[in-house]
């Protein structure tokens, strides 16, 4: 069973990461959902945490804005807290937790709140629920102690999600069912998230009636608000997944037909793929057939393909914003430097402006080298991916469409696990870097799914040094598929026996701190018979030129020793972080 889609449970990591100036814990987060939240699949900045200039630069400012301007360290504080959460930085992000709780800032419960805001989401984050609780509780006292009603609605909400991840849903409900009737206070849109809590929640505790009942409620509270189309999409996405578990398919297809009545453009994209999953279930409830299914496979990959056009047009609209900003800085770092040096004698004044047109142009030209490689990397890397994922889904897709002539029971378990892989792949391929567990277990779904559709082609075995860490290691995502792609489709497509690929990942022997190396062996029918679409194709020739810069070494790609039999070994050098 799904999870519901939510007003409100994106979770205490938006509040670090919307870049909001006055701090607003009271956010509407439409269109989020519940299973997102869980997973920690945040949109921040791409280009702001791939800087490590950019970091430090911030980090800089942070630990000086208390003698300069301490209204600006909380802003500070929860961008760059932001920065940390989202790339896994757990050690980083509660050394600044304490830092800024060192600091002596004017106001006290701003503070103090933020303090609590931040080891909330860490704890979240890191999966330890209970200590989350724990400052959860912190959290009540101080909305009690300074009566502030918008704090404490927040934690009472925060509370009912976290024992929901405990899993007591019934609690939840209990916590915001009495947070409703017994404050008179609340104001219609606190009405609206509360009411449609409530409705999350009877749906995880199985009431789908009542749930839809509170929807409907919700709904028609926030008529009036300027963000009606995104409130008009939950609520008919979320009660057709309620009607689907009730077993009305009418009444779930009336919701999603109404859903796809607003204007798409002003739906957030993770509501629309919720949908989409909908969709499929209700296909597999109804036994839509498969010309109704590819209608389906060709909705999604259009609408991913408009959601990375739109996120690669942010992405390069938040570079260029970067480099302003640093800009900016520098200009007024030379103005402040200029009238310093006039306060004092003219030698002194000459000398100094002397120095500092030196170590300006040297500063200058050391910047400009460093974003030009900064700039190369990331254009690369984002080309990479672009070329990968269409090539990814393109190759299953025509996988599923030869399953649906064959096999269409077949077909029909091939398009479930496809959409979980695919969820997977996007999440991936939207970060500059993934936990290698993450990558890892990615290509463990992909070869299970090419298992389904070539029952007794090849079987395959996973190696992992037990020095790696993978639960703490970084690499660039989608670079080591195409080869294991390459081993299935060709290495195997001439083969009378059962073929066998190894995927071993070992500490790199120079560097083991910066690198890691991929090996990649199968027993099929070697180099001299591959095509050379296979192994000259533009993602592997994209791939090679991409680890060369980050790496030195390029990817190693040569036949087996003939005593050892027939096959290819693939060895990648990969960057970690």
């Amino acid at each position: 069973m799904n999870h519901p889609t939510n007003i409100y449970l994106l979770g205490i990591l938006m509040l670090f990461l919307q870049n909001c100036s006055e701090h607003d814990v009271n956010s509407s987060d439409v269109g989020q959902t519940k299973a997102d939240m869980e997973s920690s699949t945040t949109d921040t900045s791409i280009a702001l945490s791939a800087k490590k200039d950019s970091i430090k630069w911030m980090l800089r400012n942070f630990n000086r804005c208390e003698s300069i301007a301490p209204s600006n360290c909380t802003k500070q504080f929860s961008d760059l807290f932001g920065i940390y959460l989202n790339k896994g930085q757990y050690g980083d992000a509660l050394s600044l937790v304490l830092s800024f709780e060192a600091k002596n800032l004017n106001d006290t419960l701003d503070q103090r709140k933020w303090s609590l805001y931040s080891k909330i989401a860490l704890y979240n984050q890191m999966g330890n629920f209970q200590e989350s609780l724990k400052f959860n509780d912190s959290l009540q006292v101080l909305s009690k102690h300074f009566e502030n009603e918008g704090i404490l609605i927040y934690a009472m909400r925060n509370r009912a999600m976290l024992y929901q991840k405990l899993g007591n849903p019934e609690k939840s409900y209990r916590i915001l069912d009495s947070l409703l009737y017994s404050n008179e206070r609340l104001d219609d849109f606190q009405k609206t998230q509360l009411i449609n809590d409530l409705g999350m929640y009877a749906f995880y505790i199985g009431n789908y009636n009542m749930a839809i009942n509170h929807y409907r409620t919700s709904f028609e509270l926030s008529k009036g608000r300027a963000d009606r189309a995104e409130f008009k999409g939950l609520y008919h996405a979320n009660s057709a997944e309620a009607y689907i578990e009730l077993k009305d398919y009418t009444a779930a297809t009336r919701h999603l037909d109404s859903f796809y009545s607003l204007d798409q453009s002003l739906i957030p994209y993770p509501l629309r793929k919720s949908v989409f999953k909908y969709e499929l279930r209700l296909a597999k409830a109804e036994d839509w057939g498969n010309e109704r299914t590819e209608q389906l496979l060709d909705k999604l990959s259009k609408d991913q393909q408009q959601f990375y056009e739109d996120r690669y047009k942010k992405e390069l609209d938040a570079l260029s914003l970067e480099k302003e900003k640093t800009q900016k800085l520098f200009i007024e770092k030379q103005e402040v430097i200029v009238n310093r040096l006039e306060q004092r004698n003219r030698f002194f004044l000459l000398g100094g402006i002397l120095i500092l047109l030196i170590v300006g142009i040297f500063f200058n030209n050391y910047r400009q080298r460093k974003e030009h490689q900064v700039d190369v990397l990331l254009n690369q890397q984002r080309l990479l991916r672009t070329q990968m994922n269409p090539h990814f889904i393109f190759n299953t897709l025509s996988s599923l469409h030869h399953l649906i002539e064959t096999n269409s029971g077949q077909a029909s378990k091939y398009v479930l696990r496809f959409s979980r892989l695919l969820r997977r792949v996007l999440q991936n391929s939207m970060n500059n870097e993934v936990l290698l567990s993450d990558e890892l277990s990615v290509i463990k779904d992909y070869l299970n799914l090419q298992q389904l559709r070539f029952p007794h082609r090849f079987k395959y075995s996973l190696f992992v040094d037990e020095r790696i860490e993978t639960e703490m290691v970084s690499i660039p995502p989608m670079l080591i598929q195409p080869f294991v792609e390459n081993a299935l489709e060709h290495g195997f497509g001439q083969i009378s026996h059962v073929g066998h690929v190894q995927i071993a990942v070992k500490m790199d022997h120079n560097q083991p701190e910066r690198f890691i190396t991929c090996i990649i062996t199968d027993d099929g029918s070697g180099l001299r018979t591959h095509s050379k679409k296979g192994f000259k194709s533009t993602s592997i020739q994209l791939i090679s030129d991409f680890l060369k810069k980050r790496t030195g070494q390029e990817v190693k790609i040569i036949n087996k020793d003939p005593d050892c039999g027939t096959g290819v070994i693939v060895e990648l050098k990969i960057p970690i972080t």
